[in-house]
């Protein structure tokens, strides 16, 4: 089962990263933030005024710097931080086997802290 919801994930994955190599991204973080801000704020959805425009058209030192606000790696690994999501990966498991407690508590305190 556990099989079936990582290849799912990457599936996933894949394709939504293969969709926005030539489509536009429907939204952003800043413009996410935004709304939830006015939503907190009591202020309902207020649209925001935008308007796309393709890489050509802005300066590449903008373009870079976006990217690697983003993620300072991106020009080594191409859109896959391969080393990252193994840290990650290795990060939740260790959660997770501390989230059972071991047979004995001085083993699981040894293990989770």
């Amino acid at each position: 089962m556990a099989a079936y919801a990582v290849g799912f994930f990457l599936a996933g994955s894949l394709l939504l990263v293969a969709a926005l190599r030539v489509l536009p991204a429907p939204t952003s973080a800043f413009m996410l933030h935004q709304h939830i801000d006015d939503w907190v704020e009591g202020k309902g959805y207020r649209p925001i005024s935008q308007r796309w425009v393709s890489r050509e058209r802005i300066s590449a030192h903008a373009f870079h710097a976006v990217v690697a606000s983003e993620d300072q790696l991106f020009y080594q690994h191409n859109g896959f931080d391969v080393d990252a999501i193994g840290k990650a990966s290795t990060s939740i498991y260790a959660a997770a086997s501390c989230a059972a407690p071991a047979r004995s508590a001085s083993k699981w305190r040894k293990t989770c802290f």
